[in-house]
């Protein structure tokens, strides 16, 4: 089960007012690791909102977005999965795309 809103707010608030994040999940009962996810979604999103669990539909990639997928990876061989995912008109999973990119037969790796 996610925490609520008004939970999250309070462990920045902690955060914010410049107390240690060992402290803050110590008080909070939380461990560290959450502290700093709870700043990251923040600063990511602007939300602390938990995410929506599960979908209960599974997405595909349209015809479109396969030939948008081969021609970015085309124009720029370094680019990355998240960079390729955010031009897609439908909202997919990083796996969904390395499938497709698998399919193509390329690989993307990084740059040396």
């Amino acid at each position: 089960m996610a925490y609520s809103v008004d939970f999250r707010q309070k462990v920045l608030e902690a955060v914010d007012r410049g107390m240690p994040v060992t402290e803050v999940a110590r008080l909070f009962g939380v461990s560290v690791p959450t502290v700093h996810n709870f700043r990251r979604y923040r600063r990511e999103r602007g939300t602390l909102e938990p995410r929506k669990s599960g979908s209960t539909r599974h997405r595909k990639l349209t015809r479109e977005d396969v030939d948008l997928i081969r021609r970015l990876i085309d124009d720029d061989p370094g680019v990355t999965i998240n960079a390729i995912r955010a031009q897609l008109s439908v909202e997919v999973a990083e796996s969904t795309v390395w499938r497709a990119v698998r399919k193509m037969a390329y690989t993307l790796k990084k740059s040396q």
